[in-house]
């Protein structure tokens, strides 16, 4: 009886992990400046939907007005990178080497990065908010990072089907702000941020994602009546017990 409740609890265990998107793992805020006067100042991982400070699923344009954290979130995973047509796509890809290997059909896993803090007058008392050696880790390597508002909306095939995506002018970064893969960790992209409206965002291509399973392979139902397979074998062990 014994053995047979732990395999169903394994199996349980192992598809619910199985389901689950995790590939953005982690990330911190060495120093932010001015000091924003939260009590928390980190990188917070939403999950999509989620709910800004209007309670709805919408990234863009300070539609979170936080000034002590920023965000990120898994977009489309384990998806064919498509051959780019937009001219400042081409260019971010040449800019970082990638040409021959930024390729038509390459697996890869999309992130989506922000900090929006709240609109600032840069001539009062607090100025711009500056995030100084932020980073944010991945499950797999890091291929490339885009920033520029074209690039950005060329590759909105890679969107997350459950976020609304508005996309202003000044949408991605500006001059002086760097993002920049880790020496040390190819998984590690670090951060210097200044941003006020309407933030900073930027998206972030890593290999195939080790957590997540291929899109290529549907889900027909099977993994779903395993797992209410296993659960039920818990249920029906219960039961047992109590009679």
């Amino acid at each position: 009886m014994k053995t047979t409740k732990l395999l169903a609890l394994s199996l349980a265990v192992s598809l619910t992990s199985h389901l689950a998107h995790g590939t953005i793992i982690g990330g911190s805020i060495d120093n932010i400046a001015p000091g924003g006067g939260g009590i928390t100042e980190e990188f917070i991982k939403l999950p999509t939907p989620f709910a800004n400070k209007n309670g709805n699923s919408v990234v863009g344009q300070n539609h979170f007005d936080d000034r002590d954290n920023f965000y990120g979130f898994d977009e489309s995973q384990n998806i064919a990178f498509q051959n780019p047509t937009d001219a400042t796509l081409i260019a971010e890809i040449a800019a970082q080497g990638l040409t021959a290997t930024l390729v038509e059909g390459l697996i890869v896993a999309s992130h989506f990065i922000f900090f929006d803090p709240p609109t600032i007058d840069p001539g009062g008392a607090d100025g711009a908010y500056k995030l100084i050696n932020a980073s944010v880790t991945f499950d797999s390597n890091i291929l490339a990072v885009f920033s520029k508002t074209d690039s950005l909306i060329a590759l909105n095939y890679l969107n997350s089907p459950d976020v609304t995506y508005v996309t202003p002018p000044l949408l991605g970064l500006e001059p002086g702000n760097t993002a920049t893969i880790n020496g040390a960790d190819p998984k590690q992209l670090d951060l210097v941020l200044i941003a006020s409206s309407p933030g900073d965002y930027l998206r972030v291509l890593t290999e195939k994602s080790p957590s997540v399973p291929p899109p290529s392979v549907p889900d027909t139902g099977t993994t779903s009546a395993l797992l209410a397979f296993g659960i039920a074998i818990l249920l029906g062990i219960r039961r047992i017990k109590r009679n």
